[in-house]
């Protein structure tokens, strides 16, 4: 992800993600969590298989 484009609030119903950071910093989410994906955020998303979420996205970004 190069900026993305809005700020999300998710929370991870069923699977698990693993954010990469710029600056080398890895997290690591599984079902249950809730964590913030910041606008602007540039990194690695990586999820090993089907994920299930939440997300409560501000501002919303619509492309048509």
């Amino acid at each position: 992800m190069h900026g993305w484009p809005e700020t999300e609030v998710i929370q991870l119903i069923s699977g698990q993600v693993q954010i990469s950071e710029a600056d080398g910093t890895q997290k690591h989410y599984q079902a249950g969590d809730i964590f913030v994906l910041p606008q602007g955020f540039k990194g690695i998303w990586k999820q090993p298989g089907t994920i299930t979420k939440v997300t409560v996205r501000h501002p919303l970004y619509w492309k048509d």
